[in-house]
């Protein structure tokens, strides 16, 4: 089923126009699987970085994105006839909005999963310097050496990170998974462009909430 998916999908040459309007229209099965499974290849990789990115702190990221992926395609395909792209009516913008909206739908996915899950999320070890102005705590979450914590401190850790809603969890461990909660270090183009997305806004205001998240962390802690 896969490999004539393939060959006739390849004689299919749409825009994302008419994919999106195939994809809400078409009532003939063996033409929407088409159209899914080129939808679905085009965009796949755009949703699976994302969802890794929001998966690095718990055990098993890579299934989880996987399966997050997944998800949220097949969300969206059951709520493509709402999805109205005919609106814009320049064509370089579509790819942008269809991000935006797998991207909304993704995130949804992950917040379910994150609330199922949220106990098995691993904090790491983390290196405290308290002496240090703007110390990165959590600097050794992905370094190869482990570090002892006391247990008094995990305790007031996780009451910390409770302390936080799910906007600024996610923003501080995206900045966690890429090692640079410390203020001179800075968050990949990628990772903070795909932040913005998701949050409607800039790429100032998401370095402010890390900062007013890490202090609160940092306040919670010492």
């Amino acid at each position: 089923m896969e490999v004539s998916l393939k060959s006739e999908s390849s004689k299919i040459n749409s825009n994302d126009l008419q994919i999106i309007e195939a994809l809400k229209n078409d009532d003939d099965q063996k033409r929407q699987q088409k159209y899914q499974f080129i939808f679905f290849n085009k965009y796949k990789g755009y949703i699976y970085k994302g969802a890794i990115q929001q998966c690095v702190n718990f055990p098993d990221p890579e299934q989880l994105a996987i399966d997050i992926t997944q998800q949220a395609f097949i969300n969206a395909f059951r709520k493509i006839k709402a999805f109205d792209l005919s609106k814009e009516f320049n064509p370089e913008k579509h790819g942008l909005i269809i991000k935006a909206w797998l991207g909304k739908i993704a995130n949804n996915c992950f917040k379910k999963e994150y609330a199922k899950r949220k106990n098995e999320v691993y904090i790491g070890d983390l290196q405290i310097i308290p002496e240090k102005e703007d110390c990165d705590l959590i600097e050794s979450l992905y370094e190869d050496s482990q570090i002892e914590i006391p247990n008094e401190f995990r305790k007031r850790l996780n009451k910390a990170m409770n302390t936080l809603n799910e906007t600024q969890k996610h923003i501080l461990l995206t900045y966690a998974g890429e090692g640079c909660l410390n203020s001179t270090l800075h968050l990949s183009d990628e990772a903070l462009n795909y932040l913005c997305k998701m949050y409607s806004t800039s790429s100032a205001n998401i370095r402010q909430i890390k900062k007013r998240a890490l202090d609160k962390i940092k306040k919670h802690c010492f």
